[in-house]
């Protein structure tokens, strides 16, 4: 696929890398810039032989030794010189590289392996960093657990997306929600053979806490929202029924879906939860309890999706109480509104919203909120601005390159003044509101 400019290849890329985002969470700003990488933009005669492969992003034929099946690459590879790295030295060796039947082949088939390789101990790879929203810490995650050879792999990609505005191609709307499959490590106690007509929620019911596993006898939920609102599926709802809604008659309320919600009929939902408590255990009718917003967003998100899929009204959308009368999901029940909780009705209503798509995100909810960075600080916000920095070519008093360390010293903040006064800002080494945006490109 030789390209006439670099714009021509990167348009080329766009519509795959958003499909594959969708599909499998991998940003589609860090699909395209390794694509630009690794062959320089279809522009590099010395590329020639693996664009005509359709293989952009450099997929080897043999990957962690093959302990994963790949859906989109038939095996037919080709044989070429590469440059690696070895002890800090740059070698060329020939090497075997995939051959593929299109380029939409070649990107879906490098977001399943970061899907699915897994370590010869038999755990996952990669598969977390998929659904990290910030480029340059994910492509930090892929280099540095051996993906590639080449020590500066990921500055690269970062600039690149930078040079390119290439984050203007992420999807930011609610499909952002990365559902993590971890099916393969559960297991359900009974197969599913009566239609799927409630989902339930519940809460975890262990002070600040999180659990995306089954329990021994496959108590649990299908789905897991953990208090930082990552999704994990435990098990398939349409194969497979998990312990989570049955037992007894409970308290003197609820009550109005016993007989009618089973295990066998429904979904269960279990969400990570918080305490204002240090204790290890906790009266689950306890007006400490609470979740987080970011637990409420993704779990709203979910409930959304899993209507569509079931086609499940919101009338059949209920709680664990509702069932046996347990006092589940805690802060659902109460109602109390303990810091960040919503009521059972406004969890609702944000479900109604997500589902009729009247709102896409709503403010507040996805916004990423960072302290005031200057010199002396250290941390994971001062690793943000230098990042951001070092993408846009800003560098240290007398042209030095600015490590990439979280530590603000006289250099980042040279720079940070740099980039104030080419965008007319304050020049004061502070980034505050103003420069934030204007690093992050909103303003």
């Amino acid at each position: 696929m030789k390209s006439k400019s670099e714009k021509d290849y990167i348009e080329q890329i766009v519509p795959y890398a958003q499909e594959a985002q969708k599909a499998f969470g991998y940003l589609a700003s860090v699909l395209i810039a390794q694509a630009c990488q690794e062959n320089g933009y279809g522009l590099d005669n010395d590329c020639l032989v693996l664009m005509e492969a359709n293989n952009i992003l450099g997929m080897k034929r043999e990957l962690l030794n093959d302990t994963w099946t790949s859906n989109y690459w038939d095996g037919s590879y080709i044989v070429k010189p590469t440059p690696e790295w070895y002890n800090g030295k740059l070698t060329y060796i020939n090497d075997a590289f995939r051959k593929y039947a299109s380029i939409r082949d070649c990107i879906m088939d490098y977001c399943q392996f970061m899907r699915d390789a897994k370590r010869s101990n038999g755990s996952y790879k990669y598969r977390d960093v998929l659904g990290i929203t910030d480029p340059a810490e994910l492509i930090k995650q892929v280099r540095t657990r051996g993906y590639c050879t080449d020590p500066t792999y990921d500055y690269s990609i970062v600039k690149i997306i930078a040079k390119h505005n290439l984050t203007q191609y992420d999807i930011k709307e609610k499909e952002v929600y990365n559902i993590i499959d971890i099916t393969a490590e559960n297991h359900a106690p009974r197969t599913r053979t009566l239609p799927i007509k409630y989902i339930v929620m519940h809460y975890l019911g262990v002070p600040n806490a999180d659990n995306p596993y089954l329990y021994n006898g496959g108590y649990g939920g299908h789905y897991n929202v953990t208090r930082a609102g990552k999704i994990y599926k435990a098990v398939d709802p349409r194969k497979g029924v998990v312990w989570h809604c049955g037992g007894g008659l409970q308290g003197n309320g609820g009550h109005a879906f016993y007989g009618k919600c089973t295990n066998y009929n429904s979904i269960g939902i279990e969400c990570g939860v918080c305490a204002d408590t240090d204790a290890k255990d906790l009266s689950g009718d306890s007006y400490l309890w609470y979740f987080t917003e970011e637990t409420q967003e993704a779990a709203a998100w979910l409930v959304a999706q899993l209507m569509k899929e079931y086609d499940i009204d919101i009338d059949h959308v209920i709680r664990h109480y509702d069932v046996t009368g347990k006092c589940c999901p805690n802060p659902y029940v109460l109602d109390n509104r303990r810091k960040t909780s919503w009521t059972w009705e406004q969890f609702r209503e944000r479900v109604k919203e997500l589902y009729s798509g009247a709102e896409s995100v709503r403010e507040g909810c996805y916004m990423t909120t960072f302290e005031n960075v200057h010199k002396g600080v250290n941390g994971a916000d001062a690793l943000t601005v230098q990042r951001l920095l070092f993408a846009q070519d800003y560098k240290g008093a007398d042209g030095e390159v600015l490590k990439l360390d979280g530590d603000f010293g006289t250099n980042s903040e040279f720079a940070l003044k740099e980039f104030q006064k080419a965008r007319g800002l304050t020049v004061d080494g502070d980034c505050g509101p103003n420069t934030w945006a204007a690093l992050l490109g909103k303003a």
